[in-house]
């Protein structure tokens, strides 16, 4: 087991921070591990996923717009499909020249990550309100929840990007790196 700051912390939420706005309030904090605040960012993310559900079946209670559905199924699927794969490849590589280039790139790569894959669920949600069909929102919201998987920063995650960086031949430790530098 590693000691200090290249020791992952694990997942530890603030579930204050899952409500809007709480999350920046709280992250601005001076001392904020890095890594933590990564982590509850994108909890935040799966949660407004989650949330939405929420909203499209209360919605989906009334009278509705009633449009071909076929078409925008097509489209989702396509897209969706898309973003799920873009989501991994997007973003700027590595940057192991410093601490903070690394920290800004693995930062910049994640959050690009992270739109194109819950770009799925937004244009579900439109293709509901549109077609009047809740599954659509469904579906781009398990397209999303498969990008969110595929980006979440787990252990594994980051040890798998820690090889590509040794790899490389870089010798920082991605995740002292990310639990130094906060927010």
């Amino acid at each position: 087991m590693t000691e200090g700051w290249e020791r992952d912390p694990g997942w530890p939420i603030d579930w204050l921070t899952l409500v809007p706005g709480v999350f920046l309030i709280r992250s601005r904090r001076a001392g904020v591990d890095g890594l933590v605040a990564l982590r509850q960012l994108f909890a935040a993310f799966s949660v407004g996923v989650a949330a939405t559900s929420v909203v499209v079946v209360v919605l989906a209670q009334g009278p509705g717009p009633t449009q071909p559905q076929w078409t925008f199924g097509v489209l989702l699927l396509v897209i969706g499909a898309a973003s799920v794969t873009a989501c991994t490849r997007a973003g700027p590589s590595l940057d192991c020249g410093d601490d903070a280039s690394l920290v800004e790139s693995f930062r910049a790569r994640f959050l690009i990550g992270l739109a194109f894959a819950e770009s799925a669920a937004l244009l579900g949600f439109v293709a509901f309100f549109l077609t009047g069909q809740e599954w659509m929102y469904f579906a781009g919201a398990a397209m999303t929840a498969v990008g969110f998987w595929r980006l979440a920063p787990t252990a594994a995650h980051l040890d798998q990007a820690q090889a590509v960086l040794r790899a490389a031949g870089c010798t920082r430790s991605l995740v002292a790196a990310l639990r130094r530098t906060g927010t």
